[in-house]
């Protein structure tokens, strides 16, 4: 649950939602094709991502996600506190715009299908149904009143609102460290033992494991090594 809640606070809904309204009100130029250009480049990172995921692991890419986004939040927000709505520079403008269009591809990079896979794979094998119903429930429960809050806020605050996205991304990379184990590689039997035998977050990584799902892991190993040899055999 709480990475599909902090999937939410750390500002995607203000993104998909709000950007045009955001760069409008401060008198940025452009707003549509800046939103046009955030649509354009998570597309793309979504596609990447299909492929690199698993590479980067699932506690480092949420934890350096949410620092990044984090990061080109606060960014923003420190920018745009330079001056005043209307009366920005042109380099304030296009900073501002680019650290946006930076956020959602980070997202898209990490939080964005990470909160997915993390919420999917953590679940035991008897609970994993009801662990994603009431994972998307928080995500629900979070986005909703995000949605009817912020523009009120963002009207008050004008560009200062991304302050509030950027500190709950700084709680994220604090939550990540202590609270969400790397499920990289591992049989959802190797999970379940882990679990089982209270093995700390941060020892998931290094733990080995000696019961059924380890074997499951070496036989689809040596399953996936047996089709590579044989589709090499057959090239040559």
């Amino acid at each position: 649950m709480g990475v599909q809640i902090l999937q939410q606070a750390q500002g995607v809904s203000f993104i998909q939602n709000f950007i045009v309204t955001f760069m409008q009100q401060l008198g940025f130029p452009d707003p549509l094709r800046t939103n046009l250009m955030v649509t354009g480049c998570s597309f793309g990172v979504h596609i990447i991502t299909f492929l690199t995921f698993d590479k980067i692991g699932r506690r480092r890419s949420l934890a350096f996600g949410a620092l990044l986004m984090a990061g080109t939040m606060l960014g923003t927000g420190a920018a745009t506190a330079t001056g005043t709505p209307g009366h920005y520079s042109s380099a304030v403008a296009n900073g501002s715009a680019a650290m946006l269009i930076l956020w959602y591809c980070i997202y898209g990079f990490t939080w964005g299908p990470g909160c997915w896979v993390v919420a999917a794979e953590v679940g035991t094998g008897q609970l994993r149904e009801r662990t994603l119903f009431l994972a998307s429930m928080g995500s629900f429960v979070t986005s909703v009143p995000i949605n009817f809050v912020n523009p009120y806020v963002q009207k008050s605050l004008n560009g200062a609102v991304t302050f509030i996205y950027g500190g709950f991304s700084v709680v994220a990379v604090i939550w990540v460290f202590l609270m969400v184990p790397e499920t990289r590689g591992r049989s959802l039997e190797e999970l379940d033992e882990m679990f089982q035998a209270g093995i700390k977050t941060r020892q998931f990584k290094n733990y080995k494991c000696t019961g059924l799902g380890a074997h499951i892991t070496q036989l689809e190993g040596e399953g996936a090594k047996t089709l590579e040899e044989d589709w090499v055999e057959s090239k040559n």
